[in-house]
C-alpha cells in the first residue's frame, strides 16, 4: 500500500479525535461571569471639623452623602448660620464710609452675601464630585441642587452691582467720578466682569437644567467654576482700585504708593485740612 494513503489516514484520525474532544457540550452550560460588588453594608470613615456639634470622625455607609456626615456630627451647631450671616453684615458696615461714596452703598452687602452664595457652594461641589466619581457614586444630582443656591448667589451681586452704577451715574462728586474711571479707564475690565457675570450665570442654568455626570460633567463643572472665579477676582479688583483717595489718611492704604503720587500730583499733598499730611506718605 502506498504509504501516502497511510499517512493521510492518520492525519484525518487526529483530526477527528481532536474535533470529538474539542467540540463544547451542549449540555455544558456557558461559563459565569463574576462581578466584583461592592458589599451592601460597606462604610467609609470621614472627618468632620467645623460649627457642628461633635467634630471629629464618623461611619458612614459607603454611598453617604455630604448632609449625612454633618447629621452624624450632631448636626450644625445652634446659631452657626446666623453667625456667619452677621459676620458678614457688620463686615459690610466697615466699608460703608461716607467718605468713600465708592464703597458706601447697599451693593456690598450683596456682593458678600452673593459670594458666600456662590464660592462656598463652588468649592463643596467640586469636593463632593471629585470624591464621589473617584468612588464611582453618582453626584450630579446633589451638584445641581447646588447650582441653583449658586446662581440665587450671582443674581443677588448682579443686581447690587446695577443698582451701584446706576446710583453712581445719578450722584455727583467722588463717587461719580469712580463710576467715569470704571466706565473709561477700566472699561474693558468693567465689561469683562459683567460678562463674565451673565455667562457664569447662564452656565449655572444649564448644569441645573441637564445635570450632567460622570467626567463630561465633572468638566463641564470645573469649566463653570473657573468662569466665576475669574470673574469674582476681576470684580473684587475693581472694588479696591475704584475707590478715588481724596480724604483719607494714607495710613489706611497702607503707605499706598500710587496715592501718594496722586496726592501729590493732584495737590492733596497741600491741603492738611482734607486728612492729607505730606510727610506722612
Amino acid at each position: 500500500m502506498d504509504r501516502s494513503w497511510i499517512v493521510a489516514g492518520a492525519v484525518a484520525l487526529v483530526a477527528l479525535g481532536g474535533a470529538v474532544v474539542l467540540w463544547p457540550d451542549p449540555a455544558t452550560p456557558p461559563p459565569i461571569a463574576i462581578v466584583a460588588a461592592r458589599a451592601p453594608d460597606a462604610r467609609i470613615t470621614v472627618h468632620v471639623s467645623g460649627a457642628v456639634t461633635r467634630p471629629g470622625l464618623v461611619s458612614l455607609p459607603a454611598d453617604a452623602r455630604v448632609a449625612d456626615a454633618i447629621v452624624a456630627a450632631g448636626g450644625a451647631r445652634p446659631g452657626a448660620v446666623l453667625s456667619g450671616l452677621a459676620a458678614l453684615y457688620f463686615m459690610h458696615r466697615i466699608y460703608r464710609i461716607a467718605a468713600r461714596p465708592f464703597w458706601n452703598h447697599w451693593q456690598v452687602l450683596t456682593s458678600f452675601y452673593g459670594s458666600m452664595l456662590t464660592l462656598g457652594p463652588l468649592l463643596v461641589t467640586l469636593v463632593y464630585a471629585g470624591v464621589q466619581l473617584y468612588h464611582g457614586s453618582a453626584w450630579h444630582e446633589t451638584a445641581a441642587r447646588l447650582a441653583g443656591i449658586m446662581l440665587a448667589g450671582l443674581a443677588m451681586e448682579a443686581f447690587g452691582l446695577y443698582r451701584h452704577a446706576h446710583d453712581l451715574r445719578a450722584g455727583s462728586g467722588e463717587g461719580q467720578a469712580s463710576h467715569y474711571e470704571q466706565t473709561t479707564t477700566f472699561g474693558n475690565t468693567y465689561l469683562a466682569r459683567n460678562a463674565g457675570l451673565g455667562l457664569a450665570m447662564a452656565s449655572l442654568l444649564a448644569l441645573l437644567v441637564t445635570a450632567p455626570a460622570g467626567v463630561p460633567g465633572l468638566l463641564a463643572w470645573l469649566a463653570t467654576a473657573a468662569i466665576i472665579v475669574t470673574t469674582a477676582a476681576i470684580g473684587r479688583a475693581l472694588f479696591y482700585a475704584l475707590v478715588i483717595p481724596t480724604t483719607m489718611p494714607g495710613a489706611f492704604f497702607w503707605r499706598n504708593k500710587g496715592f501718594e503720587q496722586h496726592a501729590r500730583e493732584t495737590g492733596l499733598a497741600q491741603l492738611p485740612q482734607v486728612g492729607v499730611l505730606p510727610d506722612c506718605h
